[in-house]
């Protein structure tokens, strides 16, 4: 299992980031309460943060990066890349305290588009890292 960790961005000034605790209370508990039934293999910490440095989410759709970061409890990008692609998709405005009740976001999520799968996400990311060299 993965531990709570990171900074609030208010910490970060330009420093590299930890892995993102938010401002947002309820966000970080929302993210370790990771769906029973919808689990999908953790990244660890390194790997998240490997993600993000090489900004491999810049190469992914609104869809790739929801479906990587969705079923994460680590950040792997940026949370606005994250919030803005879920608002593409769900095709409405998402309130920063909706994030609280992520189980909510996943359940409308899952109405209009299939669970992903982890080797998926896996070649997404290796697609990534060849269009990033």
């Amino acid at each position: 299992m993965l531990s709570k960790i990171g900074t609030t961005a208010n910490e970060n000034h330009g420093k590299s980031p930890n892995l993102f605790l938010f401002s947002c209370k309820g966000l970080t508990k929302a993210l370790t309460e990771t769906k029973t039934s919808r689990q999908m293999e953790q990244l660890s910490k390194r790997q998240a943060e490997n993600i993000y440095h090489q900004q491999l989410w810049v190469h992914l759709d609104d869809e790739q990066k929801v479906q990587l970061q969705l079923f994460q409890r680590c950040l792997c990008m940026p949370f606005r890349e994250f919030h803005t692609a879920l608002e593409n998709l769900l095709k409405r405005k998402i309130h920063l305290m909706e994030f609280g009740e992520l189980n909510k976001l996943t359940d409308e999520y899952l109405r209009h588009y299939p669970q992903p799968e982890w080797n998926h996400v896996q070649t997404q990311l290796e697609k990534a890292k060849l269009q990033r060299s």
